[in-house]
């Protein structure tokens, strides 16, 4: 029987090189190798794939991994090894040639090969392993296909490398893509830097998990509305409308959350699909880009950004605006109706499972009984606050008023307002206190019958207490539906469209948060005392812009803004991993009265270092910031005849958050000082770059990036695709830190082309739309700042 040949499946192949103990040269520098890669396909011979330089190396150990471009047809790969020196002579240190197939099939998917000269001297070892492969069976006799993504080149065993620190951030994190910065020979620069960029998990997992609360949310609703009994035949019609639009608004979640529990390996939404009705809750072309800075000295640093598309809701449309404006336009009490009867139902709920507990704790005899009761009475007072309000905007008369020209009036809609339904409540918590302090009492005094007794009614006590609860629950849920049927329909419906889109830009701005903060999280853990500041005061979470105020990016900019502060409702803690998984490490959210919660999950050892209140699931709040400024051609035109008092407003409402939060840090860091005056120099260049009257530059961003790195805040970049301005912006960032670092001026241009031209980014524009071009064109570039401007060949006009 013939012995069939494995094949791959369409999926990436990444091949790892080690190569090792080269020979050294004359003089004392080391190698500093370059690797060019051939592959042959038995039809042209070979072709040149690809070729990686490397400054530096770990214990005389080189390491590069690399991939296929698209669809390319590979029997065999030769390796080219250069010393930098010899590179333009085209005299290579030693070659060596291994079979593809043969690494697949080899143990471990692993070769280990002798790099000789072109005198068969031996002058190196060569490691080469392959990763990311699927292998199936066939009995056809043809060559690999490999399909690739990026060519990727990392300097092993480096501490600065923390995507892959621990299960609970590698779990976070995907896709990996790492580019050397290959800094102009000429320089006499002593460092190396390296940029990573990676897709998040969080982009599919948030989304899902706040979908699900959002069909509860309305469905919820409308029950309410369903469960209104008997109404005159005019409110029974407006129900039947408000009750049409609520299902439609559940059908579109309920086919957004079908359509991504269906692609649960998908972490990545292109720009192309932006105006997506499907994908409309995932953030835009979401990734986390890292620089690391190498020093010779053996030191070294690394600075993150996340970059993506501006979270908006692109699917709704912006003809008649964004959510900054929609809002102030909008009625305000549909939207506080809705939240109310949000909360009451998480209320009710949080209450229940709260006596559920007391009632557990006292059936084991457990000494946190008084504890579990306090917390009760805290939810119960909060849950009683609530629905006097509710009783206050005298809609109970008026429901009753409609009830009551019904045929048949129910016998216990009388008079009674809210207010005296909540007298039993309070009635029965004064007995539950008491029988609870005589149960603790007994229990101290050892007296076991009365125990028993006390404990029985305790239990009646809690039953009672939470029937009562549920018919103020009921009453008060009355009311706030019937409130719904007095707006009139449009009303209602622009409200229902208006929170549609407000959910779909708190998706997409959560799941960008909670990436960039969860890195930030885990850097915090070694160095208790700055996270211990950060819960008095928050994470700083500093959003840039580079929107113009003109058009669709207009509606942009209101949407963002909106979707930033609603990030101050959003805090953080962390819990420990239950179990060694990857779906155990993925942050969770939740939402809790006026917020959300998201847990971070830790291995237990990490967990472990927390300070002791972190361990108790402390919170840490955000403290969103936004800056925006329109880099394009739009941008020049509103200048000059547009209107910019948008970009005006919120930059000086941005400045005026910075210096608050600098000034809460003052406070909260003893030995802040040795950086405050750079930081208040900082904060005063901004201050009069942003009242100055001329159209403001992208200076603004600089000074407010630096003051954020300098706060120890979580960076995020944003344009309309995540793609071409973002790209140019994160490059020109990542320059300004190696000039930090001590990169000379002279070789500025030189690095940024290279980064545009070979880096991340313009790897990134290929996996949006299929070619490695920034979408420009000569005449858009013309309005740009030179600075923004990318290096010839590498932009062309495409839809982005």
């Amino acid at each position: 029987m013939a012995c069939r040949r494995p094949t791959l499946s369409k999926r990436n192949i990444e091949i790892s090189i080690v190569y090792k103990d080269l020979v050294q040269g004359p003089g004392p520098e080391q190698p500093n190798p370059m690797v060019t890669v051939f592959y042959c396909s038995g039809q042209h011979g070979w072709v040149a794939h690809t070729h990686t330089q490397l400054k530096g190396h770990v214990n005389h150990e080189y390491r590069c991994t690399f991939v296929f471009d698209s669809e390319v047809l590979v029997n065999k790969v030769r390796l080219d090894v250069f010393r930098l020196k010899d590179c333009t002579t085209g005299s290579n240190s030693g070659s060596v040639e291994f079979a593809l197939s043969g690494l697949i099939v080899a143990p471990a998917r692993k070769l280990w090969l002798d790099l000789c000269s072109h005198e068969g001297k031996k002058v190196g070892d060569i490691i080469v392993e392959a990763s990311n492969v699927v292998v199936t069976s066939s009995s056809e006799e043809h060559s690999l296909h490999v399909t690739s993504r990026f060519t990727l080149c990392k300097i092993p065993g480096s501490k600065f490398s923390c995507f892959k620190m621990d299960p609970s951030l590698s779990c976070v994190f995907c896709e990996l893509l790492e580019r050397p910065v290959l800094l102009p020979t000429t320089s006499p620069s002593k460092i190396s830097a390296i940029e990573q960029a990676t897709e998040s998990k969080m982009a599919l997992h948030l989304p899902v998990i706040l979908l699900n609360y959002y069909v509860d949310k309305y469905s919820y609703c409308v029950g309410v509305l369903q469960g209104l009994r008997k109404l005159c035949e005019p409110w029974q019609k407006q129900r039947q409308k408000a009750l049409v639009y609520f299902e439609a608004l559940i059908e579109r979640y309920s086919c957004a959350l079908r359509n991504l529990s269906q692609q649960q390996s998908r972490t990545f939404k292109s720009s192309r699909l932006k105006c997506s009705k499907d994908l409309e809750f995932l953030p835009t072309n979401l990734h986390v880009q890292r620089l690391h800075i190498y020093h010779r000295r053996g030191t070294g640093c690394a600075h993150d950004v996340l970059t993506l598309g501006a979270p908006a809701a692109h699917s709704l449309g912006f003809w008649d605006g964004g959510l900054r404006s929609l809002l102030h336009k909008a009625s305000g009490v549909t939207c506080k109706v809705l939240h109310n009867l949000w909360l009451l139902h998480h209320m009710h709920a949080d209450l229940t499972q709260k006596s559920k507990l007391l009632s557990k704790a006292l059936e084991v005899q457990s000494d946190c009984c008084w504890e579990r009761l306090m917390s009760l009475i805290d939810k119960l007072r909060q849950l009683l606050t609530l629905c006097d309000n509710v009783a206050k905007e005298e809609v109970v008369p008026e429901l009753y008023e409609a009830q009551r020209t019904t045929s048949s009036l129910e016998k216990h809609l009388t008079s009674q307002t809210l207010q005296e339904l909540t007298l039993p409540v309070d009635q029965s918590l004064t007995i539950l206190v008491k029988r609870i302090d005589s149960y603790l009492l007994g229990k101290t005094e050892g007296m076991s019958q009365s125990n028993e007794r006390s404990m029985e009614k305790c239990a009646d006590s809690i039953c009672r207490m939470m029937q009562k609860t549920a018919d103020v629950v009921m009453s008060t849920a009355d009311c706030l539906g019937f409130s719904l049927l007095q707006e009139p329909s449009q009303t209602l419906r622009r409200c229902l469209n208006l929170q549609l889109r407000r959910d779909v830009v708190f998706s997409q701005t959560l799941a960008a948060v909670v990436s960039g903060v969860v890195l930030r999280l885990h850097a915090l853990i070694s160095e208790p005392r700055m996270l211990q500041a950060m819960q008095s005061v928050g994470i700083l979470v500093h959003f840039e812009g580079l929107l113009s105020t003109f058009r669709d990016e207009r509606g942009m900019i209101e949407d963002l803004s909106v979707g930033v502060l609603d990030m101050c409702s959003v805090h953080f803690c962390f819990v420990a991993a239950s179990r060694v998984a990857q779906a155990a490490f993925l942050p969770n959210v939740q939402e809790y009265g006026e917020g959300w919660i998201v847990e971070v999950p830790l291995l237990p050892n990490l967990h472990d270092q927390l300070p002791p209140e972190f361990r108790d699931k402390a919170k840490i709040s955000l403290f969103p910031v936004f800056f925006n400024v329109g880099i394009n051609e739009e941008q020049v035109l509103a200048d000059w005849i547009g209107d910019t008092s948008l970009q005006q407003k919120i930059n000086e409402e941005a400045y005026s958050r910075l210096v608050g939060y600098h000034s809460q840090l003052q406070h909260s860091l003893y030995n802040f000082s040795d950086q405050d005056e750079d930081i208040r120099a900082l904060l005063s260049d901004l201050r009069h770059s942003v009242q100055d009257n001329r159209p403001q530059g992208p200076h603004i961003l600089h000074i407010a990036a630096e003051v954020c790195r300098r706060l120890g805040g979580v960076r995020l970049t944003c344009c309309k695709s995540g793609k071409d301005r973002t790209a140019m912006a994160v490059t020109l960032e990542q320059v300004f830190l190696l000039q930090q670092h001590g990169l000379p001026a002279a070789d500025v241009n030189p690095t940024l082309d290279h980064m545009r031209s070979q880096g991340c980014r313009i790897e990134i524009a290929r996996k949006n739309v299929g070619r490695k071009k920034y979408a420009f064109n000569a005449l858009q570039l013309k309005a740009f700042p030179r600075q923004y401007r990318p290096p010839d060949g590498t932009y062309t006009v495409l839809e982005s």
